[in-house]
């Protein structure tokens, strides 16, 4: 299994930053039915006090 990642942030406010993030994963496998690719997005926002 191999992959990786790519991670972004950007501070809206000092209070408040958004952030995005990119994921892929492929696994080979012995058997041809069980290889897969993984794509994964993810938002998000923090608030701090």
């Amino acid at each position: 299994r191999y992959g990786g990642a790519l991670t972004v942030g950007y501070q809206l406010t000092p209070h408040v930053t958004l952030g995005a993030r990119y994921q892929y994963t492929q696994k080979d496998s012995d058997v041809e039915l069980r290889d897969y690719r993984q794509n994964r997005v993810s938002v998000d926002a923090t608030y701090s006090f």
